[in-house]
């Protein structure tokens, strides 16, 4: 038989903070205008009574809400406002006490490798874009294997390409840096980062080496991250940890999606189906 649920402080602070602008307000105006307005105006001898008891844990709840709204005021303000071409949904999404209590607080290889794949081609343009190198994200869908156009000088053209692959169950294999070089002379750019979470093989390292295609690991990027002034790794950490940064994304409507489950296991499908067909493998 399954546990009847209980609700306990953590509960309680998790719904406050779940709450919307107007949920909030609406919340505040209703139980000021039970307490101080309505139930004065009756003038009923019983709930004067019962008002009067609750009052005290109505002026704090009133006070709770109103430290709630302050607070989500100067998140909002406070939080890095990096755009991206291809954003339909906010990264600063509702999250809970706990899960914001449980983020991190400095840079790793563990959160690195946490990071969904949108989130983290965001990351590696806004560090480009700390590095003073103009870096433009491309748009959802089919983007022909260019997730990133860097710009350097004054030139209109893309200088480099930059590929990125969130994989951590897989590593980045040859025929994938084939791609990418094809690509390459496509575009006619002579440079290009080839950008993972995860690694390479031996053989995708020798192919990149004779193409001149940078390869970036996760461990590497890391070591970009930790080499950048204090204040661009913290404006970073932000936007990388900001909201819901371990759902994958949908990459055709840019929506998170949802765990679902068949007769073959969990797997992730879009929030916009049967609009929407697109599904992602869970990663183990």
């Amino acid at each position: 038989m399954a546990r009847r649920g209980r609700w306990g402080k953590e509960d309680l602070i998790d719904l406050v903070i779940r709450l919307s602008w107007e949920e909030v307000i609406f919340f505040v105006l209703f139980i000021s205008s039970v307490q101080f307005l309505f139930v004065p105006i009756l003038n009923n001898p019983i709930l004067n009574k019962v008002n009067a008891g609750l009052k005290p844990f109505g002026l704090a709840v009133i006070c709770a809400l109103l430290l709630t709204l302050v607070a989500k005021y100067f998140i909002s303000r406070k939080s890095p406002r990096v755009a991206f071409e291809h954003d339909t949904e906010s990264p600063f999404a509702k999250t809970t006490l706990s899960e914001f209590l449980q983020r991190p607080t400095s840079w790793s290889l563990k959160l690195i490798q946490e990071i969904e794949w949108k989130r983290f081609e965001d990351l590696s343009a806004a560090y480009y874009l700390e590095k003073g190198i103009l870096a433009k994200t491309t748009s959802l869908g089919a983007d022909g294997g260019i997730d990133i156009k860097l710009y350097q000088g004054d030139t209109e053209n893309a200088t480099s390409l930059v590929q990125c692959k969130a994989w951590n169950n897989k590593q980045i294999d040859a025929k994938e840096i084939r791609e990418f070089r094809r690509l390459l002379k496509r575009e006619k750019v002579a440079k290009g980062f080839y950008m993972t979470s995860g690694e390479f093989t031996a053989d995708a390292k020798e192919m990149a080496k004779a193409n001149k295609i940078i390869l970036i690991n996760g461990e590497m990027f890391l070591s970009m991250l930790v080499r950048l002034p204090e204040l661009s790794q913290k404006k970073l950490l932000e936007l990388a940890i900001a909201g819901d940064y371990k759902t994958p994304t949908c990459f055709a409507c840019g929506v998170k999606m949802v765990k679902k489950v068949n007769k073959r296991g969990e797997f992730w499908g879009c929030k916009n189906y049967p609009k929407c067909r697109k599904t992602m493998a869970v990663k183990s």
